[in-house]
């Protein structure tokens, strides 16, 4: 499930519901079969959410924890504090996508700031010092199917593939390092903070 203007990346499973009107449905070069598979909720709200959940079928709800388009349709802090606990009862998980947020808002991120722990963050952008990179962080059981298992069958039953051109990019590696270092007091994120307010 997701929510109606939230924007998840360019893969035909999420790229939907991002534009008004807000429809779940097919666009050009999407397969209806995986289209149908995620929900766009129009609604961030509560009863809106612990109703579509109720339905049973839903795995995983993903929201941009600071707000869609962009950032300027903001997602309320009580409204993700809620969803939190609406997944948890659901026993669905729940997924940051801080792929444009991530160490923007604080040193840790939405979470940080919001105080609300994900199942799952996604990362990338600023994480890699604005060279090719992202990230998956998230509970050691769900990432846990990345891992390698002891045996050969192990893997091909258990094992999610995880294959990419810049794994381990030893230039990404070192300039997200380096990115990292200096944002991890928080101090850059202050006077962004406190210069956006005055453009406000």
């Amino acid at each position: 499930m997701k929510f109606a203007g939230h924007f998840h990346g360019w893969h035909e499973g999420l790229e939907i519901g991002v534009a008004s009107p807000y429809e779940a449905e097919p666009e050009a070069g999407q397969l209806p079969e995986v289209v149908d598979l995620v929900s766009v909720l129009r609604q961030m709200t509560s009863p809106a959410v612990r109703e579509r959940l109720a339905k049973g079928d839903v795995a995983a709800v993903i929201i941009e924890p600071t707000g869609g388009h962009f950032g300027s349709v903001p997602a309320p802090a009580s409204f993700v504090t809620a969803l939190r606990e609406e997944t948890r009862r659901a026993n669905a998980l729940l997924i940051f996508d801080e792929v444009v947020t991530g160490f923007r808002v604080a040193p840790a991120g939405a979470q940080e700031l919001l105080g609300v722990r994900p199942d799952l963050t996604t990362m990338a952008k600023i994480l890699s010092g604005g060279l090719p990179g992202g990230a998956c962080a998230g509970r050691e059981d769900v990432m846990s199917y990345l891992a390698t298992k002891s045996s050969a069958e192990e893997n091909r039953r258990a094992k999610i593939a995880h294959a990419g051109t810049f794994n381990a990019n030893p230039l990404s590696a070192a300039a997200g390092v380096a990115m990292l270092s200096s944002v991890a007091d928080g101090q850059a994120i202050r006077i962004a903070n406190q210069q956006a307010a005055k453009l406000r």
